[in-house]
């Protein structure tokens, strides 16, 4: 995983062409013709083939050529992205890019970039935004895609004009494409997302649409769940390296299976495995507090979930026995969450009567590993924490919050995900962070753990450390 740390990054045309045409192939392997596909690239694609001769140029108004329109493209764009573009392997209809990804844009398209000639090419130049094309189509209705700056040769993802208010793009947030095509990579690497072939046809076997292929995100989590508890591991032995008399050569492992059974998680259901392995796998420490003012439950406690009640929790959907996937509160404190003043955002809290802050594990798509810090303290307020994307707290919007984003934003990846549209924190991310809070001395180790109480968290939300508690990725 790449953290996002280009300002003006560099464009390797020839690593963004191998990282394009690997992604490529896994989409023909799954689709069972990798080895006859066609493997010419876009360029030679597009200029071999006459299928757009005819597009209407709608800045001089007559129609062009797909080869004369490349010409202009060879003439305009930098020299390092025709490179790119005569290796990247073309996609055809067999199946999208990668996940969300359609395909590089046509020849035409790029052009109408170029010339500011479609409506949303008009509003981005004129906001600032000019010299941006659109290099890869996403696979949505009012999809945009992976923009690309011809001059600073950084890209940006931007799926749909509204994720993008005033079409301007945030600070910090423009990187590498490798950068980007890295993260397809290692979102499939990690199972989050897979390329799957034609479904079979049940009484012959073979493939309903041979050659076809689609992305799909997955909830297995098994190459998830031992990176996890690898850096769960990591953090309790910070822990005990700043105090080597919390270290004990026997320690209990994992939560017991009828604790796990009793709290609502069922080993049945592919979207509670991940919180079941995990649990079932983990060290329990002699000590208690985990993050300042964070700790562990007992087995009484863990069963105690407060969205457990499935007759009261489960959403009204067919079939009636679909799984009850609900926020799993994991580490606890000693506070609760303040009741708001006008009610939950989420209609499950709007049920809750404990009001329950801690540290809780939300099963996503793609993210089985997706967690959320519910504090019982406000934080951003001060205009200085920031999401993984950078931007600040700004409650209602797409803040994406159960209750108030003050309360549970701190480390949210905000919603400018280069990969995934509505991405999750991972947990390991988290424990990787707070690993190195204990291990850089930046939180206290006492006798029972972490001595920092719950307001610790508030220095996230000051100038000199809130880049400390900012959790910067693409996915």
């Amino acid at each position: 995983m790449n953290d996002i740390t280009a300002e003006n990054p560099s464009f390797d045309w020839e690593l963004c062409g191998l990282l394009h045409n690997k992604i490529i192939d896994i989409g023909w392997a799954a689709g069972g013709y990798s080895e006859t596909h066609d493997h010419r690239s876009w360029w030679e694609y597009h200029s071999t083939s006459h299928s757009l001769d005819g597009h209407t140029c709608h800045v001089h108004n007559q129609p062009l050529s797909t080869n004369s329109i490349l010409e202009q493209l060879e003439q305009r764009l930098p020299l390092d992205l025709i490179k790119f573009l005569k290796l990247a392997k073309n996609c055809d209809s067999g199946g999208p890019f990668c996940f969300i990804f359609a395909d590089l844009c046509r020849p035409y398209e790029i052009l109408d970039y170029l010339d500011a000639a479609n409506p949303f090419a008009s509003i981005l130049a004129q906001s600032g935004g000019a010299y941006q094309i659109c290099l890869y189509r996403a696979n949505l209705s009012h999809g945009i895609g992976i923009l690309f700056n011809i001059r600073t040769m950084g890209a940006f993802t931007l799926y749909c004009v509204e994720d993008q208010p005033g079409y301007g793009l945030p600070a910090g947030m423009i990187i590498p494409l490798e950068t980007i095509l890295s993260g397809l990579l290692d979102m499939e690497k990690e199972k989050r997302i897979e390329a799957a072939g034609s479904q079979l046809h049940p009484g012959t076997g073979k493939p309903i649409n041979p050659g076809k292929w689609s992305w799909n995100t997955r909830d297995n989590p098994e190459v998830i769940t031992p990176k996890t508890v690898q850096a769960w591991d990591s953090l309790l032995d910070a822990i005990e390296e700043k105090n080597p008399t919390l270290r004990h050569e026997q320690c209990k492992v994992g939560y017991p299976p009828e604790a796990l059974s009793s709290a609502g998680l069922c080993t049945f259901w592919v979207e509670h495995r991940f919180i079941i392995e995990f649990l079932s796998s983990i060290r329990i420490p002699n000590f208690k507090y985990i993050a300042p003012g964070l700790r562990l439950p007992t087995s009484a406690e863990l069963m105690n979930q407060p969205f457990g009640d499935q007759q009261k929790f489960r959403r009204r959907l067919d079939p009636p026995t679909q799984v009850h996937v609900f926020p799993f509160v994991f580490l606890r404190t000693d506070q609760p969450v303040p009741m708001p003043p006008y009610g939950w955002l989420s209609p499950q809290w709007a049920k809750v009567t404990q009001n329950e802050a801690g540290l809780y594990l939300n099963s996503m798509y793609g993210y089985p590993d997706g967690c959320r810090l519910f504090l019982p303290i406000r934080v951003g307020e001060n205009g200085w924490a920031k999401k993984g994307d950078l931007t600040k707290f700004k409650p209602g919007g797409m803040a994406w919050s159960w209750y108030n984003i003050f309360y549970d934003g701190l480390y949210q990846p905000g919603n400018h995900s280069h990969i995934f549209r509505y991405p999750a924190l991972s947990l390991e991310r988290l424990l990787t962070n707070w690993t190195d809070m204990v291990k850089n001395g930046h939180w206290n180790v006492g006798p029972d753990g972490v001595s920092d109480g719950i307001e610790k968290f508030k220095e996230a939300d000051t100038e000199e450390k809130w880049r400390l508690y900012c959790i910067q990725s693409l996915w």
